[in-house]
């Protein structure tokens, strides 16, 4: 993940990854049996995407040889507004999926920083955690962590009666 302040783009990339394109469908899931992966449920890509395209966001998507643009449109089959994939077919095969997101301002990317603790460059996890080598839970110590709980790096929830932070690795159900 990376912001580039110049560009206002928000671009996160998995290097050697082409996503199959039913994944874009409600309910679809390539990893369900996967742990390695997250997701189960085959809802946060169309979700997230559905979401953004509400919100006006310039989302561009990039799948190997191919670009996804996401955008409402208004149905006459359903006559509603609903989520559209333009896709087009690319010239050189970028090697990877990379969704980027325009039009991000400085004070919108501080909100997603702070989900996040791999973009916080303050935090290094060789001298801020305290776990065993053989698991993947660790405590955080600075005190800017108290009470934060991170699942895998991502922001769960702020707890004000823990004296630490802590990052779990564990599948959580998503409800």
């Amino acid at each position: 993940m990376e912001y580039s302040p110049r560009k206002r783009v928000f671009t996160i990339s998995n290097a050697q990854t082409k996503v199959p394109a039913k994944a874009l469908l409600m309910g679809t899931s390539e990893s369900r049996e996967n742990d390695a992966c997250i997701g189960t449920f085959g809802e946060g890509l169309p979700m997230a995407l559905l979401v953004m395209a509400r919100k006006g966001l310039d989302v561009t998507i990039y799948n190997g040889d191919e670009k996804w643009t996401p955008k409402i449109i208004n149905s006459k089959t359903f006559q509603s507004e609903v989520l559209a994939i333009e896709t087009r077919a690319m010239f050189k095969d970028r090697q990877a999926f990379v969704v980027e997101i325009g039009d991000i301002d400085p004070e919108e990317y501080e909100g997603i920083r702070t989900m996040f603790l791999s973009l916080d460059p303050a935090f290094d996890e060789s001298t801020d955690t305290l776990g065993s080598n053989w698991a993947p839970e660790k405590v955080i110590l600075p005190e800017r962590y108290r009470g934060m709980v991170y699942n895998k790096g991502v922001f769960v929830c702020k707890r004000d009666d823990l004296l630490f932070g802590y990052n779990l690795s564990q599948k959580l159900n998503r409800d």
